[in-house]
């Protein structure tokens, strides 16, 4: 039985932040369906939300444009129920743009943009995280059609199957989908959108309170945080891994 990962990043246009964050949830396929099944259902309910989206929670604007903080909680944290209901983990990554400049300065290709660290850091603490709870089924990892292109999503699928040899074979594929159509991507929206809200509070020195995003860290967490000195390691296997492409002069 397939395990889907659904991922959405916290807001457009992430490569000019200071910070490129995704984040998800999994569960299986069959889950999914059911999870979608309720949504539609809570989505409906009175007053009714057309799409849920975390900028428009968070700013009390369009479909909760009149809301008050209280109501908006209450009706999120029914949205969390549902999640916590069919899925079995979350996941998050964030990677500081500051550190990866330094890091990757004067690389070429996908190396100057931000994503692609930030999603392959994400699979791989997936599959670590799979091959710790001993899961031998294959993982789909489904992406909001926003974060990257068809060509980038490949060439991401590539990478991280030549990274993760030994997880390759579990690594299903990698696709695009809408929030409107795929509804786990709404639900990983709303953990994104509220992840980034704690995260730029903190760098500013506030504190940030949300009994939503408080619910939503009961799942049970993947912490793909990249550090400065993970990516310091991401970057020795890189050039260990090019330099031993290179042809050797007789």
């Amino acid at each position: 039985m397939a395990i889907q990962v659904a991922i959405d990043d916290s807001n457009r246009g992430q490569e000019d932040q200071p910070a490129f964050i995704l984040a998800g949830f999994l569960a299986t396929a069959p889950n999914w369906m059911h999870f979608s099944d309720d949504w539609q259902d809570e989505l409906d309910r009175e007053p009714s939300i057309s799409l849920l989206k975390a900028s428009e929670a968070i700013n009390l604007k369009k479909n909760f444009a009149g809301w008050t903080e209280q109501e908006r909680d209450a009706r999120l944290l029914s949205f969390v129920a549902i999640i916590r209901q069919y899925t079995f983990a979350s996941v998050h990554t964030s990677l500081a743009k500051r550190s990866f400049e330094r890091v990757f300065s004067g690389y070429t290709g996908a190396l100057k943009k931000m994503y692609a660290e930030a999603t392959v850091a994400l699979i791989t603490r997936v599959m670590h995280f799979a091959k710790k709870n001993k899961m031998r089924q294959s993982f789909e990892y489904i992406f909001d059609e926003g974060i990257m292109s068809p060509n980038q999503l490949r060439d991401m699928h590539r990478e991280a199957t030549e990274r993760l040899k030994g997880y390759a074979r579990l690594i299903k594929k990698f696709r695009h989908d809408t929030d409107d159509n795929f509804y786990p991507l709404q639900a990983a929206d709303l953990f994104a959108g509220y992840y980034r809200e704690r995260l730029v509070a903190e760098s500013e020195g506030r504190i940030f309170q949300s009994f939503v995003l408080d619910a939503l860290m009961t799942i049970p967490h993947i912490d793909g945080t990249i550090s400065d000195h993970q990516l310091e390691y991401v970057k020795r296997g890189i050039d260990e891994r090019n330099n031993s492409l290179k042809p050797r002069r007789h």
